[in-house]
């Protein structure tokens, strides 16, 4: 038996320094998907207002799709499916007011979501 081998790491310690690293990253992808949201919304509001551009409309789409998969990646499901529906309702888009409504509707279920941390979550998915 080796005598001069270092001593085993604490686990304890170990395990709250992984805890406190991966709570560091869920908050920074949190402010990231916010962001997305934000960006999100601001076009959903410029398609109510009859004012969406196509380069917006695909800006817009590409967010949700961002969002829809980096939400799932971290638990937020529901979130997940509010991008995701964002996403196909923007890709099919004919700028109409049901659709720039429900647009809206969509984002701001997803910022509440998102700023919620999924703590609504069933656990369900």
């Amino acid at each position: 038996m080796d005598v001069t081998a270092t001593p085993d790491p604490d686990p304890a310690r170990d395990s709250a320094a992984v805890a406190n690293a991966l709570a560091d990253l869920v908050e920074r992808a949190r402010a990231s998907f916010l962001l997305r949201a934000d960006t999100i919304e601001g076009d959903a509001a410029a398609l109510l207002e009859g004012g969406l551009s196509e380069p917006m409309r695909a800006e817009a789409e590409r967010e949700a799709h961002k969002l829809a998969g980096a939400a799932g990646t971290f638990g937020l499901h529901r979130a997940s499916d509010l991008a995701r529906e964002l996403e196909l309702l923007l890709s099919d888009l004919h700028a109409h007011t049901v659709a720039a409504s429900h647009a809206l509707e969509l984002v701001e279920a997803l910022g509440r979501e998102l700023r919620d941390g999924g703590r609504t979550e069933t656990g369900a998915g």
